[in-house]
């Protein structure tokens, strides 16, 4: 006697067509809602990592006691990557001998003979104190004259005191430093560049010199030797370096804040979309703020009212 099997034999083609048809809805509304918050989404982390780079540099400038920060590689008014960057130790080698050729402002190092490039590593932007304290001078120009004499160009006093014109005698070979160099911040050696998520940068055409309220905003610190306008392509550096205590340190300190504009910034056919131009409430931008007296860091969404920065007036109000 035959027994009827209740397993049926597979799905009909009224079934299957039902099933393709609601998969085909689900892949359109996902498609859909993607493009809709895929560009603030991205924006959103990207502004997160740039906050918790700069937040990190702000700790182990604590942690360690040595001025560190963060890098911008700025490329065409954007930066897609960042750097860490520390303070490297003073440099006092030999002595400092009055000025090099009668010059006010250029001074003249003597060094021992076999002194290196590697041992009296100075360059342009690092600068120059004299007899423990005092006066502090920015380098301009560095030349080696010979194996002992280096001459240091500085910008003026800002007392407008000059370069002190010392004997032209030589001194002994006892003498001590009466001099070191201050260096500027360096890349921190081992440490990958930071690179922020494909089509996000930090805007560095924005307006961050506007003045919202009682807070008076500014850019990060432009690094000293670089030149501006500069060309197409050409990589132009900023920092954000703080101190031990924890506060902003170095130029760019000026402002009560420091603004930092993250935004889309996708690229279309050669050019940047949504364009550099005055609309800069295009890409979904965040505002992340650096407080230079404090140190706090804080990010905050931009209004859409006739004060694109009216959150930043409270440090507490991120709203993210």
């Amino acid at each position: 006697m035959r027994t009827h099997d209740p397993r049926r034999g597979g799905f009909t083609l009224i079934e299957l067509l039902i099933v393709i048809s609601i998969i085909g809805v689900l892949l359109a509304l996902t498609a859909t809602i993607y493009s809709v918050f895929s560009p603030s989404f991205k924006t959103s982390s990207g502004a997160d990592l740039v906050q918790g780079w700069v937040l990190g540099s702000r700790q182990m400038a604590r942690r360690d006691g040595v001025p560190t920060g963060v890098r911008f590689l700025v490329v065409d008014g954007l930066c897609k990557e960042m750097q860490y960057v520390r303070q490297p130790d003073d440099v006092a080698t030999g002595v400092y001998n009055g000025l090099a050729g009668g010059q006010s402002n250029v001074a003249q190092i003597l060094v021992p003979a076999n002194t290196t490039a590697a041992s009296f590593p100075v360059a342009i932007g690092d600068y120059l104190e004299l007899f423990g304290g005092g006066v502090v001078r920015q380098i301009i120009g560095v030349q080696q004259v010979s194996k002992t004499e280096w001459w240091l160009t500085v910008t003026a006093a800002p007392n407008g005191v000059p370069l002190p014109d010392l004997s032209t005698t030589p001194p002994t070979g006892n003498s001590g430093p009466n001099y070191r160099i201050i260096r500027q911040p360096q890349p921190v050696l081992g440490e990958s560049n930071l690179k922020l998520p494909e089509n996000v940068a930090v805007d560095f055409t924005s307006p961050t010199t506007w003045t919202t309220g009682n807070v008076q905003l500014s850019t990060p610190s432009l690094v000293p030797g670089q030149n501006l306008p500069a060309a197409a392509g050409q990589t132009v550096l900023y920092d954000v370096v703080f101190g031990p205590s924890g506060a902003v340190v170095g130029q760019g300190t000026a402002g009560n804040k420091i603004i930092l504009w993250v935004r889309r910034a996708e690229f279309r056919n050669g050019k940047i979309d949504p364009p550099n131009d005055p609309d800069h409430l295009a890409g979904k931008p965040i505002i992340i703020t650096i407080n230079t007296r404090t140190g706090s860091i804080a990010s905050h969404p931009v209004s859409r009212k006739s004060d694109p920065l009216e959150f930043t007036r409270d440090a507490r109000a991120s709203g993210l």
